[in-house]
């Protein structure tokens, strides 16, 4: 959302826009011969935009929306994919492409932070540009589920959240850990709090809060719930009706969520 200028995406390959800040919509792009959904849309100012979804789906845009035009990312692959596609894009360019627009990951979620614009989707797949998307550099997580929401926390840390309630932070530069959280619910959402302190929000109605230094431990992928004990700093809640949250923002000092039981206001502290 840019001041009035709002835009939404969904299944059909949809892109919605808004200029009277959602009053009214119109339909911006659809392409159901694709079968595949756009999961994100993300704009840098009022005419520069790009929409990914499902297997690797990636448009762009230049005129706010006007035109879309598709790109493929095999930087966002990981390097044994890439070797592989560039052993066939040798003998044959055209069945390049069509392995390539194959086996992309699913992108879920883009974020910016400044310059910085950082990417999540399955396979473990987290990557970031510094040139609005064009060319992406991909971080080595050893994780090979799906991310669903990555944001920089500060200067120094970024957090990625996932499938079976995966948490993994980045702190200045390292390499990625793992936050044991002892919860086994996916997460979709993270909505920072206060300077040290942190929100992930999930399926059955989770809420996963952290709070600075984050603990960090060995990634046990086999490692039970039951069997678990939650590191100080963590603390693993669950909203009353158990809807899944799938995304949240500050409003008033308050969570303001969107949740598989419509719209409601959270605690999230």
């Amino acid at each position: 959302m840019l001041g009035e200028q709002v835009w939404a995406v969904g299944h059909d390959a949809t892109i919605l826009h808004s200029d009277d800040g959602g009053v009214s919509w119109t339909v911006q792009f659809t392409n159901p011969k694709l079968e595949r959904p756009f999961l994100d849309i993300h704009f840098f100012d009022k005419q520069h935009g790009i929409a990914v979804g499902a297997y690797g789906m990636f448009y762009r845009t230049n005129d706010g929306g006007k035109q879309w035009r598709a790109e493929l990312h095999a930087s966002l692959l990981d390097p044994y994919d890439r070797e592989y596609l560039e052993d066939i894009r040798e003998e044959d360019e055209a069945f390049y492409e069509q392995e390539l627009n194959s086996i992309l990951p699913h992108i879920n979620r883009l974020s910016q932070d400044g310059k910085r614009l950082y990417l999540a989707g399955e396979a473990g797949t987290l990557a970031y540009s510094d040139d609005q998307g064009k060319n992406w550099q991909r971080y080595s997580v050893d994780y090979t589920g799906s991310f669903f929401d990555i944001a920089a926390l500060d200067e120094q840390t970024v957090m990625a959240v996932g499938l079976r309630g995966n948490i993994f932070v980045m702190q200045g530069n390292q390499n990625w850990q793992y936050v044991k959280t002892c919860s086994t619910s996916t997460l979709n959402s993270i909505v920072p709090i206060s300077q040290n302190k942190v929100a992930a929000l999930g399926n059955n109605g989770i809420i996963v809060t952290l709070t600075k230094p984050f603990p960090v431990s060995q990634h046990d992928p086999y490692a039970r719930a039951a069997d678990c004990e939650a590191e100080a700093g963590i603390k693993v809640r669950q909203i009353d009706d158990k809807a899944a949250i799938v995304n949240a923002t500050l409003f008033n000092q308050d969570g303001l969520a969107v949740s598989a039981n419509g719209i409601k206001n959270l605690t999230l502290e």
